[in-house]
């Protein structure tokens, strides 16, 4: 993996733009992606992690910023079936073979699309307080009507919910 560390990291992308992350936690540790959601940005692990938890669970925590947030200028991904190969790029840059993601709210949306995208690259996805489901086959960020479970998932899964 990349030495690099810090808050205020870009990489440019192949087919132009710029993607802005930042580096928490061990070094040598796990490395974890983070996407933020609506209104935060790459700086959200370092305020959600304290840095001594994330050294001593050995994690190495990349948050990074997505399209139009923060540092990041990625203008040829405004769909989320864009993003993987912007989060491949950075984890090609920084030497990372397999590597976990964690999202927030809105950045779940872009977790999920990464899995299918990015395959065996991924351990894991952890959603943290996800946003609601979109209507398939959209590349709309606006949810369907509220829906609520209780009791279990109904015969369709969550999203049937």
């Amino acid at each position: 993996m990349g030495g690099e560390d810090g808050d205020q990291l870009v990489i440019e992308l192949p087919g132009g733009g710029s993607l802005g992350y930042a580096v928490f936690g061990d070094p040598d540790g796990v490395p974890c992606f983070a996407f933020h959601g609506l209104s935060s940005s790459r700086l959200m692990p370092g305020w959600m992690f304290p840095p001594e938890l994330l050294t001593a669970v050995r994690v190495r925590m990349i948050g990074v910023d997505r399209p139009g947030y923060g540092l990041s200028r990625v203008d040829w991904a405004p769909q989320f079936a864009d993003w993987p190969r912007a989060v491949a790029a950075l984890a090609d840059h920084l030497g990372t073979g397999r590597f976990a993601v964690l999202a927030h709210s809105l950045g779940s949306a872009y977790a999920l699309a990464c899995g299918p995208a990015l395959g065996d690259r991924l351990a894991v996805i952890v959603i943290a307080s996800g946003m609601g489901p979109l209507r398939p086959g959209s590349g709309s960020t606006r949810a369907t009507e509220p829906r609520t479970c209780t009791g279990g998932w109904p015969a369709d899964g969550p999203a049937g919910c």
